[in-house]
């Protein structure tokens, strides 16, 4: 391995300590969309199980807090999952394996009820807490044009959406791992697969490490596009380029 490449290690990043303005009253409105979200959920679950009613009559007049609720709503789906779950999987299959082998890894049979939270702040919600982000992305594997990614991008690696739409993939992604990128786009697969990556953040010279996770769908006869997510490997820890 050529010596005067450069090397990367673990640390933190001293960007995180002096964040902009910006990028700090995004994060604070960010928890506070999912502090509120959060409690509306807790407060709803307590209704739909009708909690107060089993708890013991000396605390009839009084809530219980969120852990209560949460352990009441994992006995109740523990008790009732065999009636809960049904066969509405999404299939990954294994490119190693038989056409007819394979592996069911996600399962979206359950989101709740619309009046609770709509499907956009579901999926958001269910994006975030995996620490990952959406991303779309042309399928030329020289170009890679990202025509959609998601807004919580912002709160891991500082881009606003306009600074990312419509700009190379490859400009983003630490120079080392562009043949590996190109490797995986020109595989062209048709079922999810990963490709590790370190993205560059938006304010200084540190990278991330990432997973993207995805496959190629024609959106029209003649245009095909990466479905993805990006899966954030290293919070609070970054890749440094040594000079």
């Amino acid at each position: 391995m050529n010596k005067s490449t450069k090397k990367l290690k673990r640390t933190h990043s001293k960007s995180d300590a002096k964040q902009s303005p910006s990028k700090r009253q995004f994060r604070n409105e960010n928890e506070k969309r999912r502090r509120d979200l959060f409690s509306k959920l807790i407060t709803n679950l307590e209704d739909l199980l009708s909690i107060k009613q089993i708890c013991p009559t000396n605390d009839q007049n009084n809530k219980f807090d969120k852990a209560s609720i949460l352990r009441q709503t994992v006995q109740y789906l523990q008790k009732h999952r065999h009636h809960l779950t049904n066969d509405e999987k999404v299939e990954v299959s294994n490119k190693k394996s038989t056409a007819s082998k394979r592996n069911h890894v996600l399962d979206f049979s359950w989101k709740p009820s619309s009046d609770i939270v709509n499907i956009e702040e579901w999926l958001q919600i269910a994006i975030e807490s995996l620490n990952c982000f959406l991303l779309v992305v042309k399928s030329n594997p020289y170009n890679t044009e990202i025509v959609y990614v998601s807004k919580n991008i912002s709160s891991y690696l500082g881009y606003s959406q306009h600074e990312i739409l419509n700009q190379s993939l490859f400009k983003f992604i630490f120079p080392s791992y562009h043949d590996r990128l190109r490797d995986y786009l020109i595989n062209d697969h048709r079922v999810l697969e990963s490709c590790d990556v370190s993205w560059k953040r938006a304010f200084s010279d540190d990278y991330e490490q990432c997973t993207i996770i995805g496959a190629f769908r024609n959106i029209n006869e003649n245009e095909k596009y990466l479905m993805s997510i990006v899966k954030l490997n290293t919070l609070d820890r970054t890749l440094i380029i040594n000079n």
